[in-house]
């Protein structure tokens, strides 16, 4: 095998961090759409159309989404792309605490945000990603909001430090591509 070419070979992982953009799942894939955050009192339900977005099939429609929902005892979190084909307000009203807890309370939603994936898929065995990434925006004060799946990494940024965030991670050493590359 070429060196670079697998980032999912155990021997070639060991040292990825000084050649990311030799490893093609390692790219950084620029993400089309802006996203919006949720942030719901734990007690509530997931909102109906987060359902019907969760329980389309992707075949069912051309356009890509994202949406990803994660319960704790705390809180109700939902991340969900503006390919949803919903506009702002409207996803902000559909997303809006309804039990009248306020934003004052931490429950509201936030965005524009942005979104990087990192193309995948990555092994398990295959550790720091996700650091190297983190560590890279810290240190330019851009803070992120973080989602695994079992394939790869996705991490979102305000809609404000997105070019920033680009720039530092070419400078990093991430090759930082859009998305139909």
């Amino acid at each position: 095998m070429i060196e670079g070419t697998d980032i999912n070979d155990k021997t070639a992982a060991q040292a990825w961090q000084s050649r990311k953009s030799s490893y093609p799942n390692l790219d950084v894939l620029i993400q089309p759409d802006e996203y919006m955050l949720a942030r719901l009192p734990p007690t509530s339900s997931i909102p109906q159309p987060i359902l019907e977005l969760l329980s389309a099939p992707t075949g069912s429609s051309k356009k890509s989404f994202f949406c990803t929902v994660s319960r704790t005892q705390n809180e109700l979190s939902i991340l969900v792309s503006t390919a949803a084909e919903r506009s702002w307000s409207v996803l902000k009203a559909e997303l809006a605490p309804g039990d009248g807890k306020g934003e004052d309370d931490g429950y509201g939603v936030d965005g524009p945000w942005r979104a990087f994936r990192i193309r995948g898929p990555m092994q398990f065995h295959l550790v720091g990603v996700l650091l190297e990434f983190s560590k890279c925006l810290a240190q330019r004060d851009i803070s992120i909001f973080a989602v695994s799946t079992w394939n790869t990494d996705y991490i979102c940024v305000k809609q404000n430090d997105f070019e920033n965030a680009c720039k530092a991670l070419t400078e990093d050493g991430w090759n930082v591509v859009g998305q139909d590359e």
